[in-house]
């Protein structure tokens, strides 16, 4: 019984695994209008734009992810970053 308890316990409810199958054609390389290119990850349960190396911003929803970039001029490239 404790082991199937702990099974139950490390499995992702399947809630963040159907938005993460929702929302994975946002990961990748975002482009904005210098041709600056920033990157939108998700890591566990946040989603992360990089630029570079570096943390640019951090979400906690793919939505969010979104509407900041495209608010901020980003238009997702045609390559895809997987």
């Amino acid at each position: 019984m404790i082991q199937r308890s702990v099974d139950y316990l490390s499995e992702p409810p399947a809630e963040f695994e159907e938005e993460a199958n929702e929302f994975a054609r946002l990961e990748g390389a975002w482009i904005g209008p210098e041709k600056q290119e920033l990157t939108l990850e998700r890591e566990d349960l946040l989603w992360n734009v990089y630029s570079g190396s570096n943390l640019e911003e951090c979400f906690e929803s793919p939505v969010e992810a979104e509407r900041y970039l495209l608010d901020e001029g980003f238009r997702q490239s045609k390559k895809r970053n997987m």
